[in-house]
């Protein structure tokens, strides 16, 4: 690689140190103005956010003659989605149409109604210290909610309650049903108040005898088009339990029909579903929420008077919420020239996602199936590289338990190697991750715990033969997060490893090793990350996902989401040390696109090992090299899986290991 400076917009590309590392950086924020770009529609295609105990209703709540989307969850605030679709056609869109900030502590379940009969939908919440009705201003393009404590202040219902909404009575005014957290059952309460000042008190609670178990969500709405309100009753359990109004307008009685929704929820847990006509069809349809947080969504087919359900991915298809606990590690497995995603979760289950999108257009389908039998306890990570580089991909597990489990690949599955990793004591809650930190061919490994503590276990045996040493003193000088994940990547091109660090509080932390892969003397650069935040635990992966050159990242997090944030700095380059006489590297072409011929000049008569690596500090391929009597020419094919994108590739002795240098390689597949 050429050692002189580049220029793009005004700022030099090659620099040395890390004051001018820091000013360029600072430089390429100002001119971009942000690092990363956040583009979650990779991980879920509808917009509509995944949020654990998703709770979620409709309503016309801006005045446009459709259905927007409120969603209650049992980690985040209230929230509005507007639909700027069509009647038939609906989109959901997070937007600040809806001013008022309703917190979770508040509002973890939700219910529409016009409390107040004035022609705006109302908010029912149910939260922390019971029932609160917000008013709505009957504003459309700014939308406020206000609270409204009379009218539930004498309605004593226990913690968390789940309301639903309807006219039980036939007086015309709103009633309540109520699912209890604590017991499963649930009441209606009669509005005793006016058309102006709705009321709700415990004096006038009815029970229903219906037991949902524990946690009740009920809805209602009318499934057999005879003017009454039905019920469709979640809970903590799988499956929906459905019962008929088969009593009068003035006093419903409660007929249980399980065959309406037969089959309905039955893998999902803590079930709030609701009905309102998504399609404009006229005939309500079913949209639910779990414990897990993706909306799932089911067109009613059938008549006014007898429903059917047809399961539709369009509205909320296409999340991948793995449950909790995400934890991405991105590695072509599949050989196909793309990144694929592997990650643990709070289950233990190592799920693998294949890209069958393309290296510029990633798309996920899940092929987890032979990774199913894998033994290791619950919160689960992996890590995947060929560790004895027998052609197989293996599989480094870490879990809750602080043990480490090595899979060995073969041609027929993954066999348990115990004698690896036994006997370390590397804390709690492992998350290793494979690198050759020291590039000398080998696979290393670095691992962080929950008390923000980590460790590099130096291979000290050979490529095929590994052998671990702990290293406690690599890091020196970082104070990493609790629940500390890392991710290893050279952000500034100087061929040595830099660390991304995810933790417990949601943010990544950044260093830059400003000294060499020997003696690294780490830097913490805050605000190349500062864009990077999800709700709790960040668990970071490095990989190019568009094909630019440069590394994105993936961020895992407590809530088992996926959060993806595209590269926007340059790599940087830092201007290598200029070779001896006795040692010179040239490559070209570069770029190059089938092959690319290195000329490696040094002295004479030496055997040396030439590895290429990609930006993620995976062994893309290892060659020997024989030098004459001072000149060596090599001419590499990447393997035809390789993406296209910024290659490293090392020069060392055999004998001695002793680095004779090292650059980049630009490869335009």
């Amino acid at each position: 690689m050429a050692a002189s400076s580049h220029v793009r917009n005004g700022i030099p590309m090659a620099v040395r140190g890390n004051v001018s590392r820091l000013l360029l950086l600072l430089a390429i924020r100002a001119l971009w103005g942000q690092n990363w770009i956040q583009h979650d529609d990779v991980f879920n295609a509808s917009g509509v956010p995944s949020v654990t105990f998703s709770c979620p209703r409709f309503a016309d709540l801006d005045q446009d003659q459709d259905l927007d989307l409120i969603l209650a969850g049992g980690s985040v605030d209230l929230l509005f989605l507007e639909n700027r679709g069509t009647p038939t056609a609906p989109s959901f869109v997070l937007s600040d149409f809806v001013t008022t900030e309703i917190p979770n502590l508040l509002a973890s379940s939700v219910a529409v109604t016009d409390v107040n009969l004035d022609g705006f939908p109302d908010l029912v919440c149910g939260g922390y210290n019971g029932i609160m009705v917000y008013l709505h201003d009957g504003q459309a393009d700014s939308v406020t909610f206000t609270p409204y404590p009379a009218a539930t202040d004498s309605l004593s219902v226990g913690f968390s309650p789940a309301p639903a909404a309807a006219d039980l009575n036939g007086d015309a005014l709103p009633d309540l049903m109520i699912g209890r957290a604590e017991d499963g059952s649930v009441d209606w309460v009669p509005n005793t108040g006016t058309m102006e000042t709705p009321r709700f008190t415990s004096t006038h609670l009815q029970p229903t005898g219906i037991d949902a178990g524990l946690y009740a969500f009920p809805s209602l709405g009318d499934l057999e088009g005879d003017g009454d309100a039905d019920l469709l009753l979640g809970s903590d359990g799988s499956g929906l339990q459905f019962y008929r109004n088969t009593g009068s307008d003035t006093a419903p009685v409660w007929s249980g029909d399980a065959a309406v929704v037969a089959g309905l929820g039955a893998e999902a847990y803590f079930i709030a579903p609701t009905l309102a006509d998504l399609n404009g069809d006229g005939l309500p349809d079913l949209v639910y929420g779990q414990y897990a947080g993706p909306l799932q969504y089911y067109r009613n087919t059938g008549t006014a008077t007898t429903p059917q359900w047809t399961y539709d991915a369009s509205l909320f298809g296409g999340v991948i919420d793995v449950g909790g606990a995400s934890n991405p590690y991105l590695v072509d497995f599949d050989d196909d020239g793309d990144l694929d995603l592997f990650t643990g979760q709070n289950l233990g289950d190592i799920l693998y996602f294949r890209n069958v999108g393309s290296p510029l257009a990633p798309a996920w389908e899940e092929h987890s199936a032979p990774f199913q039998t894998l033994g290791h306890s619950i919160y689960s990570s992996v890590t995947v590289a060929d560790l004895n580089h027998d052609g197989h991909l293996d599989l480094l597990c870490g879990d809750v338990g602080g043990s480490l489990y090595y899979y060995r690949g073969s041609d027929t599955g993954w066999q348990p190697q115990a004698s690896l990793f036994a006997g370390l004591d590397l804390g709690y809650w492992l998350i290793p991750r494979f690198i050759d930190m020291d590039r000398d061919g080998d696979q290393d490994v670095v691992v962080g715990n929950d008390a923000g503590e980590l460790v590099l276990l130096e291979n000290q045996g050979s490529p095929t033969a590994p052998a671990f040493a702990v290293n406690t003193t690599f890091f020196q000088g970082i104070l990493p997060p609790v629940n500390c994940a890392p991710a290893i990547v050279d952000l500034d091109g100087d061929g040595d490893w830099d660390l991304l660090l995810g933790g417990i509080s949601g943010t990544v932390e950044c260093y830059v090793n400003d000294g060499t892969l020997s003696a690294p003397q780490w830097t913490a650069l805050p605000d190349l990350v500062t864009e990077i935040a999800v709700s709790q635990n960040a668990t970071p992966a490095v990989g190019d996902l568009n094909a630019d050159g440069r590394p994105d990242l993936v961020v895992g997090d407590y809530d088992g989401l996926f959060h993806y944030y595209e590269n926007q700095f340059s790599p940087l380059t830092v201007e290598p040390s200029l070779p001896t006489a006795r040692s010179l590297i040239r490559a070209y072409p570069n770029p190059f696109n089938r092959a690319v011929s290195l000329e490696i000049r040094t002295a004479a008569y030496q055997a040396l090992h030439l590895t290429v690596y990609d930006l993620t500090g995976r062994p893309v391929m290892t060659e020997p090299v024989s030098v004459g009597r001072s000149v060596a020419t090599i001419t590499l094919q990447l393997p035809g899986w390789a993406a296209t994108g910024i290659y490293l590739y090392r020069v060392r002795t055999v004998s001695g290991n002793r680095e004779i240098g090292s650059g980049k390689l630009l490869y335009l597949k």
